[in-house]
C-alpha cells in the first residue's frame, strides 16, 4: 500500500512538474496565447461564426416581416430578450474575440490577406447588429473588466464598420503580402487572385448596404458606377 502511494505520489509530482513547464511556454490559466494561433484557423472561425449569425439575422428578420410564421400575436409574446443570445455571444466572444487576434498576427506578420478578410466580417458582424438593435456596446467591450457597457450610437457603429471596409480593400490589395489564407471556406473553389477580387466584392457589396442603409446616395451612386 505503501508502495503505491509512493509511486502515485511521484507520477502526480512528474505532470505537474510537465504542466508547469507548459505554462511557462505561454499557456496560463488554461487560455492559449495568440501568438500560438495559427491565422487561418482563426479566419476560418470567423466564416464560421458569420454564417452563423446570418442564419440567426434571417430568422428574426424574416418573422418580423412575416415571411415566416411568428409565434406569437404580439411582438413581447413572439420574443423575449435571451432569444437573442446566440447572436450576441457569437458576435462578441466569437468573431470580435477573433477579428482582434487575428489583426495583431496578421499585421506583425505581413498577413495582409488574411487581415483584409477578417476586418470585412468583423465590420459585417457590426452592421449585423446595428440593423437589428440599433445602438449597441462597442468600445467597452474589450478591455473584460466591464460588464455592464455604455451603448454606442448606431452612426458611430457604422463609420467604424464603413473604415474597416475601406481597410479591407486597401489590405487585400497590398503587394507586400506573404502567405494567404491555406484555406477559405467561402472561395476556396477559386484561384488565389480570384479570391482576393471576390473579397474585395463583398467589401464593395457590403459598402453598397451600409450606404444604402443610412441614405447616403451619392456614396450609392458612386459605387455603383464603379461596377465593383
Amino acid at each position: 500500500m505503501r508502495y503505491t502511494f509512493t509511486l502515485l505520489l511521484f507520477v502526480t509530482s512528474f505532470y505537474l512538474f510537465q504542466c508547469n513547464s507548459f505554462f511557462d511556454g505561454g499557456v496560463e490559466d488554461g487560455l492559449v496565447s495568440s501568438e500560438f494561433a495559427d491565422p487561418t484557423l482563426l479566419l476560418n472561425n470567423l466564416q464560421l461564426k458569420t454564417r452563423d449569425i446570418f442564419h440567426e439575422s434571417s430568422s428574426f428578420g424574416s418573422e418580423l416581416t412575416r415571411m415566416h410564421y411568428m409565434l406569437g400575436e404580439t411582438y413581447r409574446e413572439a420574443f423575449s430578450p435571451d432569444e437573442f443570445d446566440d447572436i450576441y455571444n457569437d458576435v462578441y466572444v466569437d468573431i470580435f474575440t477573433s477579428a482582434n487576434a487575428l489583426f495583431t498576427i496578421a499585421e506583425s506578420k505581413n498577413l495582409f490577406v488574411h487581415l483584409g478578410v477578417a476586418k470585412i466580417l468583423k465590420a459585417n458582424a457590426m452592421i449585423t447588429l446595428v440593423d437589428n438593435f440599433g445602438d449597441m456596446p462597442y468600445t467597452e467591450t474589450f478591455d473584460g473588466t466591464d460588464l455592464n457597457p455604455t451603448l454606442e450610437d448606431d452612426q458611430v457603429i457604422y463609420n467604424e464598420a464603413l473604415n474597416y471596409l475601406d481597410q479591407s480593400i486597401a489590405d487585400l490589395s497590398n503587394p507586400l503580402t506573404r502567405d494567404k489564407p491555406e484555406s477559405d471556406l467561402y472561395f476556396g473553389s477559386f484561384s488565389e487572385d480570384e479570391r482576393i477580387e471576390l473579397w474585395i466584392r463583398v467589401a464593395n457589396t457590403l459598402k453598397l448596404k451600409a450606404h444604402l442603409n443610412i441614405g447616403n446616395q451619392e456614396e450609392v451612386l458612386a459605387l455603383v458606377e464603379e461596377g465593383n
